[in-house]
């Protein structure tokens, strides 16, 4: 079954995301390629995979222009930001308008045995360009859950991309924070965050949304010390960031709806 949709929070959406779901759990021979296909951004070629051996499996890639993204970008004061000083200056080339993604795939994988678990992974490719924006201290990325029907498995949340500061897990999922200010050595628009997660036993078929959610700050005053930042994961979703001095933030979302498997 193949079905086709579009969410995004807090930018405007310029392409349709596809989403897929196939097969049965795998077995551990394969676990380890698929992972490696989907945190490398071949995710066309893990979900033939997961077609192939019969996983489970569904995925959601939502599309958008930088030069839309600027126009929702939000001040501290709740206004646009299109003041020329943006994040448009950083995520892309307003000439050019070059599209960036955001996806969330989760796979059912196990053994033999018929043990196993949901794998879930939040990519994100944004489009990059040299920019008078100066980046705030941190950057957030979240994958949640519309139903409590998970619990986390303990040390399985990983982070490419900027450096990991901190994970947080939750009764909705995890968060963490990454470093993008100036003591961070590089700044990069791509990465990916995943973590692996367990079905409570009561809840076996359920249908859940599962979410990734992407939170950029920066300062155009270049002074990140002014900035003060407190974040959240109060429900599904629902992401969120406070920050006070001269930080400016953007939010972006996608998600997929998954069935928990054993």
């Amino acid at each position: 079954m193949k079905t086709a949709g579009c969410s995004v929070f807090g930018i405007a959406s310029v392409a349709s995301p596809s989403s897929a779901s196939r097969g049965r759990q795998s077995n551990n021979s394969k676990n380890y390629e698929i992972k490696n296909l989907l945190r490398s951004g071949n995710k066309e070629e893990a979900y033939d995979l997961c077609d192939e051996i019969g996983v489970i499996y569904t995925h959601n890639t939502t599309k958008f222009s930088s030069k839309e993204l600027v126009q929702e970008a939000n001040n501290t004061d709740g206004s646009a930001a299109v003041d020329g000083v943006s994040t448009q200056k950083r995520w892309g080339d307003p000439d050019n308008d070059p599209d960036s993604e955001m996806t969330v795939s989760a796979v059912a994988l196990g053994g033999d045995d018929e043990s196993g678990y949901q794998y879930v992974i939040f990519n994100w490719d944004l489009a990059d360009a040299a920019g008078a924006d100066c980046h705030g201290p941190l950057d957030g990325a979240a994958i949640s859950f519309s139903e409590d029907i998970y619990r986390l498995r303990k040390d399985q949340t990983k982070t490419k991309g900027n450096t990991l500061v901190e994970t947080v897990p939750h009764v909705h999922g995890v968060y963490a924070k990454l470093q993008t200010g100036r003591m961070a050595p590089t700044y990069s628009g791509s990465g990916w965050m995943e973590t692996e997660i367990d079905t409570r036993d009561d809840e076996l078929g359920a249908e859940t949304n599962i979410y990734g959610e992407l939170i950029h700050t920066w300062d155009p005053f270049c002074s990140p010390s002014n900035i003060g930042i407190s974040w959240s994961l109060p429900g599904p979703g629902e992401f969120d960031v406070s920050i006070s001095g001269s930080g400016q933030d953007w939010k972006a979302k996608t998600f997929t709806t998954h069935t928990a498997e054993p």
